[in-house]
């Protein structure tokens, strides 16, 4: 099988011609906003964030929730490009990869699988839009004016329930003329192009176009079996949003985003150092080298369209949300990550998803806020195909479709209690209908389409008191679930019930010395049951209900303003996260002959769970001066994460690592152009991005090693 074509560079380089082209019609000299000033130190206070948490704007030291806010100054500053990267803001969220999907975890709680039809633990909206499909989820971070992290089931006021969290973006909203743009160029022949312009096209119409381009052609090593580089990675994406002022009341925003995305992450694999494959084979020295006879690679498509339409009703506002995505994928995988034919796939996969929420809310001004609406999602996905290549068989040839039609229709109110106590309450039931048929070559793996159907309640409670104007403290009780499903890698499984959440927390809020330190900490309680649990038993891969899970936990976030010009964020994560009761699942210890590994069946209760390190933080620092007609920013931010296990059964441990990522740049006189230098993985880490273990033997992939880079940018 031939890997598909990449792209040219030519790509990228169009990005740049294309900014340099944009005219700047009534040019600016904006070199940041009043948020990118905050969080680079420019202001004596600590930036106001706020957030859309409760789907309506207000402060984030006013809402009873864990949250991790990230600005995009910050995001800039700390070198994050795509979700990959969020962990080293958000320690408490950890983010690997399976084949083509992003795997999130957060507080430990997380979805083992990127398959088709398996949501994700931890759910993704943009702009209000849930994102399904994890191979949609790989998105460049461009355009972006909030991140927000939510931490703890979220199944009351978001479309989709989830039961570990959820990642909000908030692209930003053209309003003004704005041109932003930068070119850099790095080592392993990386180029990477960011463009962000805006108009105001007449009194009552704006638009932007966001556009991304990156493409590594060096690789950081190569497929011993035939020479070809591996770590490659082009992408290409698009995005734009047209908002209109129909009237004083009215208001309607339109987005539009592409993306095109060819790679080897996750799936360029290795068998592990000091151990062998099945088949005896061992891999030689070597870090980022793989050998692999089927050349591995990711090629996925993804486009979505997006409405949000607003009509304020005097006491009441009414809103209205509707979002569609394509996605299809296209990969290629040696499982057994060897030279010889053993075990390999060829796959291909789809979905498409239609959201229609509709909300009635309580205006800005009223004492009680209250919210309530109905919310419609239909899901279409599976494989076309799924092709399993195995020695002296034919092709095993699978097709699946699994379609999922659900209902919901929730509401919240906070009522205050006097001047300092509100009390929340809010829930959502939900009715899901799923279907799923199933085709093979192989007889056995042929059924006829199946029906189910799931119903379930979330809910949650809170109360918040505001000790002083400046310090809240709050406790809530919350229940939240991870929708059930079909299986599509092996279809004759029985359908894996919702995974369900029962979060209990307890926090405290505050801004301090004049608003020059915030801190936030947060203790918190999971009992998760029916937790979904994918594994591979001998050549089978298995969906499977978990019994009980227990999470126990702390965190603390702050920023400070340390000195003129001179700010910091940090956050610190502790984590107890363990199997109450697992009495069925995969252990796998070395064979005897030292060749791949052995598969049994049993309990692994009071093992800790999979992907939920005990400690992990982050610091950030960015000092900004005035040299003369020159202006500098200097950034930095690390990452540590101490060791975790991959799989229940705790034999294979991820060593704790730590990361540092760097951003200098230097703003010459007149305040447009800048020149840029980039470092990440400074430290040189190696860590892996996903590890497979099996009876095919102990396999992972490789995270990128020390980047690093320099280049120029443009704001008008």
């Amino acid at each position: 099988m031939r890997q598909q074509p990449l792209f040219t560079m030519g790509a990228v380089a169009g990005v740049a011609m294309f900014a340099i082209g944009v005219p700047a019609a009534t040019a600016q000299a904006q070199g940041t906003d009043s948020t990118a000033a905050s969080s680079a130190g420019g202001s004596d206070q600590v930036e106001e964030i706020i957030v859309t948490a409760q789907r309506r704007e207000e402060s984030i030291q006013r809402v009873p929730i864990a949250i991790t806010a990230i600005s995009a100054a910050r995001i800039e500053a700390a070198g994050i490009k795509t979700a990959d990267d969020l962990q080293l803001l958000a320690p408490s969220l950890n983010v690997s990869r399976n084949s083509n999907g992003l795997i999130p975890f957060l507080r430990g709680v997380g979805t083992f699988s990127s398959s088709p039809g398996q949501e994700a633990s931890v759910s993704l909206y943009v702009d209000g839009v849930y994102v399904p499909q994890p191979t949609g989820t790989l998105l460049a971070f461009t355009s972006i004016e909030r991140i927000e992290v939510l931490k703890g089931p979220q199944g009351t006021l978001f479309g989709r329930n989830s039961s570990g969290g959820l990642i909000n973006v908030t692209t930003r909203t053209p309003r003004e003329d704005v041109l932003d743009m930068s070119l850099t160029y790095g080592n392993y022949g990386t180029t990477e192009g960011r463009l962000y312009a805006a108009t105001a096209l007449s009194d009552s119409l704006a638009a932007d176009i966001a556009v991304y381009g990156m493409d590594r052609d060096g690789g950081f090593g190569r497929n011993l079996f035939n020479g070809d580089k591996t770590g490659r990675h082009r992408e290409i994406g698009v995005r734009s949003k047209w908002v209109w002022t129909l009237a004083d009341n009215m208001k309607l925003n339109l987005a539009a985003d592409y993306s095109d995305l060819r790679s080897d992450g996750g799936v360029a694999r290795r068998v592990a150092e000091g151990r062998k494959a099945r088949s005896g084979y061992a891999q030689p020295d070597g870090y980022y080298d793989i050998s692999s006879n089927l050349p591995p690679f990711i090629w996925t498509k993804s486009w979505g369209l997006s409405g949000d339409f607003r009509l304020d009703m005097g006491g009441a506002e009414f809103v209205s949300i509707t979002g569609y995505r394509r996605v299809k994928s296209h990969y290629l995988l040696d499982t057994d990550a060897t030279p010889t034919l053993a075990s390999e796939v060829d796959v291909r996969d789809f979905s498409s998803s239609l959201s229609q929420e509709l909300q009635v809310r309580s205006a800005p001004e009223s004492s009680i806020k209250w919210i309530g609406g109905l919310y419609y999602f239909r899901y279409v996905n599976g494989y076309d195909p799924f092709i399993t290549l195995a020695p002296n068989a034919a092709p095993r040839v699978d097709r699946t479709r699994q379609r999922l039609e659900s209902y919901s229709a929730f509401a919240q109110v906070d009522l205050p209690l006097g001047e300092r106590t509100t009390v929340t309450g809010g829930a959502r039931y939900t009715h899901d209908d799923r279907t799923f048929r199933s085709t093979s070559t192989s007889a056995s793996r042929t059924i006829a389409p199946v029906a189910v159907s799931f119903r379930e309640w979330s809910w949650r409670a809170a109360v918040n008191h505001r000790l002083t104007d400046s310090i809240m403290a709050y406790a809530s009780a919350s229940r939240g679930f991870k929708a059930g499903l079909f299986d599509p890698v092996t279809p004759t499984n029985v359908p894996v019930k919702p995974e369900v959440n029962r979060a209990y927390e307890a926090g405290l809020k505050s801004e301090l010395f004049d608003r020059r330190l915030r801190l936030n900490l947060a203790l918190f309680h999971y009992d998760l049951s029916n937790v979904q649990i994918s594994a591979q038993f001998g050549a089978v891969a298995q969906l499977q209900n978990a019994a009980k899970v227990k999470v126990d936990g702390a965190e603390l976030e702050g920023s400070a303003v340390l000195a003129k010009g001179l700010s910091a964020d940090f956050a610190v994560s502790l984590l107890n996260s363990r199997f109450v009761d697992f009495p069925n699942s995969l252990i796998l210890v070395p064979a005897a002959n030292g060749n791949g590994n052995v598969s049994s069946v049993g309990s692994v209760a009071g093992n800790k769970t999979s992907r939920a390190p005990r400690f992990s933080s982050s610091l950030s620092l960015v000092y900004s001066t005035q040299i003369g007609d020159y202006g500098l920013r200097l950034a930095a931010t690390g990452y540590h994460q101490s060791k975790f296990y991959w799989q229940p059964d705790n034999r294979v441990i991820q060593p704790a690592y730590d990361l540092v990522n760097g951003d200098v740049r230097l703003t010459l006189p007149g305040g447009r152009w800048q020149l840029i230098a980039y470092g990440r993985n400074l430290l040189g880490e190696k860590y892996a991005v996903t590890y497979n273990p099996s009876a095919l033997g102990d396999i992972y992939s490789p995270a990128a090693p020390r980047t690093y880079g320099f280049g120029f940018g443009l704001k008008l």
